[in-house]
């Protein structure tokens, strides 16, 4: 994706491809301009475009890619969140090596921004702001009893079933597709982590998406306590319940 933004023309995509160009920096522009401290967006790009474009030309953008898979296929360690962020660590530090830092990140990747908030305090650096948007506490969402987990998906169907009452006819079909291709992809991830513990016991991990990466390295995260700012963004439109306030598994 930064690579797509450094060379935006077919002639500079051309070049990078037989190796003339090479790509500078995993840190994706969003939106570039501006002289304020930069809001570094782990795993954003341009769904993130609108959203760089409201907080002005004055402040930068910039995305986080996550690192390439190819990256932990020689690892014979479980993949660990803390290995992932120490990666992004050091591509913000070498896009900017000096604080403040400000990070942010949605759902899955919020938890990543929290973690390389953690590693750049401990390294000494200042970081002004975290904000996650409806991001779970992957360790909270682990001691959800079975009770309570039921009442989710309870209130998970109905706010679904009202979803789709306010629907037009013909918005039906793709509404249900995109919730079909999320079922999907939860459920590829579960599978793949029972298949990624064989592998990396016989030591042939073999990982392909960064999907792969980041959501198994993030369902196993334990985060530890950090003392810096956050602010944390949940939707209106969400279902029912205190089961469906993300930020509570944060508050401790």
């Amino acid at each position: 994706m930064a690579t797509l933004f450094e060379a935006p023309t077919i002639g500079q995509l051309a070049a990078v491809l037989q190796g003339e160009i090479q790509p500078k920096s995993t840190v994706i522009p969003v939106q570039p301009l501006g002289q304020l401290p930069p809001l570094f967006c782990v795993g954003a790009g341009p769904l993130f475009r609108k959203l760089a474009l409201r907080l002005g030309t004055n402040r930068p953008f910039l995305g986080v890619a996550a690192p390439q898979p190819s990256d932990f296929n020689d690892s014979s360690q479980p993949l660990d969140l803390k290995m992932i962020a120490a990666h992004l660590v050091r591509s913000i530090l070498d896009y900017q090596r000096k604080g403040p830092y400000s990070l942010a990140g949605w759902s899955a990747s919020g938890v990543v921004a929290y973690e390389i908030a953690r590693q750049l305090t401990a390294k000494g650096h200042a970081v002004d702001l975290l904000i996650m948007f409806d991001s779970a506490n992957p360790e909270f969402q682990r001691r959800v009893s079975k009770e309570a987990r039921l009442e989710r998906w309870m209130k998970k169907i109905q706010f679904f079933g009202k979803e789709l009452s306010a629907l037009k006819l013909d918005g039906v079909p793709s509404y249900l597709a995109e919730k079909l291709h999320e079922v999907k992809r939860k459920t590829g991830v579960s599978a793949w982590q029972l298949q990624d513990k064989l592998r990396v016991r016989l030591n042939r991990r073999n990982l392909q998406n960064t999907d792969q990466v980041v959501y198994a390295a993030v369902a196993a995260y334990q985060p530890l306590p950090y003392a810096g700012r956050v602010v944390f963004f949940k939707p209106t439109e969400r279902p029912l319940g205190d089961a469906w306030d993300l930020s509570r598994g944060w508050r401790d």
